[in-house]
């Protein structure tokens, strides 16, 4: 008995210590990036690059902020960005301040060169353009917004298989066989990865998706599709990739009933007749409602979560 104790201890240690082990090497238990990055070189008027530029990148929904500096050759890289709205603001002496806002998508890489006006007065240049040059990476990808799929006329909620990974074939060389396997730029199902915030939801049995897993529409804030030249790090020829919402510094509500009848529906014309000598409609009664809540995590006179801690509940 005391051996068998000894041994079920030793056993104990030992799992305790790889558990240990695997949380101290992030390289290990290290997920898929979905971060986006910003570069670009920093110019005068001439065309000369220019060193010592403070760059500050904000994220205008949390107002998280970052800066760097250029390198002497004018450059700057700006890594793991989640996505969304930033504002980014290139400051150096003797020039006016310039500023661009810009839409980061995940694992976006995006080039926004500046070339700074000599400062006459006290002046702020704006550039008013959201959009933005990917010239960094070869990967031809697809992005739907959150916004873009819930307004859609996707016939997928109120059904007995929710899952929004219908979405996919809305990007261009997508296809759905009648089995509901994924095909990307021809490929077989089982050479597309499928991750959320960087986790794998793969089937682990046959490949494509475990479309279970996939949160529900209120809860994605872009579906990305990589469909050539995808990136090595995911192993596999295309991938599909869910980023779900974040709370910010606001509160914001919604709420959704979908309702679907047979009786509100039209009648097909070459519909099977019945008894009566009318054209049948297949019976279909269903019921999808539901709702999602975000905001800051602030707790009166306790905790002010403002620019800090965020929620979103779906």
């Amino acid at each position: 008995m005391i051996a068998e104790r000894t041994l079920l201890f030793r056993r104990m240690i030992w799992v305790c210590s790889l558990v240990a082990l695997l949380i101290a090497n992030n390289s290990i238990i290290s997920a898929q990036s979905t971060f986006a990055t910003v570069t670009g070189t920093v110019t005068d008027p001439t065309g000369a690059v220019i060193p010592g530029a403070t760059i500050v990148i904000t994220n205008k929904r949390t107002q998280v902020a970052r800066t760097v500096v250029s390198d002497p050759e004018g450059n700057y890289l700006i890594a793991n960005l989640d996505p969304g709205l930033y504002n980014v603001e290139m400051d150096v002496k003797g020039f006016a301040k310039a500023t661009r806002s810009v839409d980061l998508l995940a694992r976006q890489i995006v080039r926004i060169d500046v070339r700074m006006e000599t400062a006459t007065t006290t002046e702020k240049i704006e550039i008013v353009a959201t959009s933005a040059i990917t010239t960094e990476s070869p990967t031809i990808a697809d992005s739907k917004s959150g916004r873009e799929i819930n307004e859609l006329a996707l016939n997928f909620r109120a059904t007995t298989s929710p899952s929004p990974i219908l979405v996919a074939t809305l990007a261009p060389g997508v296809q759905q066989d009648r089995g509901g396997n994924i095909s990307v730029a021809g490929g077989q199902p089982y050479t597309t990865s499928f991750s959320i915030d960087g986790i794998s939801s793969q089937s682990v049995r046959g490949g494509g998706a475990a479309r279970d897993l996939f949160p529900s529409v209120e809860g994605i804030a872009e579906f990305r599709v990589s469909s050539i030249n995808n990136n090595a790090e995911f192993g596999q020829v295309s991938d599909i990739t869910t980023i779900s919402k974040s709370g910010s510094n606001d509160y914001h509500g919604t709420a959704f009933w979908f309702h679907q009848n047979s009786v509100l529906n039209a009648t097909n014309p070459f519909g099977p007749v019945g008894a009566n000598g009318k054209r049948l409609r297949p019976p279909t009664h269903a019921n999808s409602f539901g709702g999602a809540f975000s905001g800051p995590l602030t707790i009166p006179h306790v905790y002010n979560a403002r620019n800090r801690t965020f929620l979103f509940l779906d």
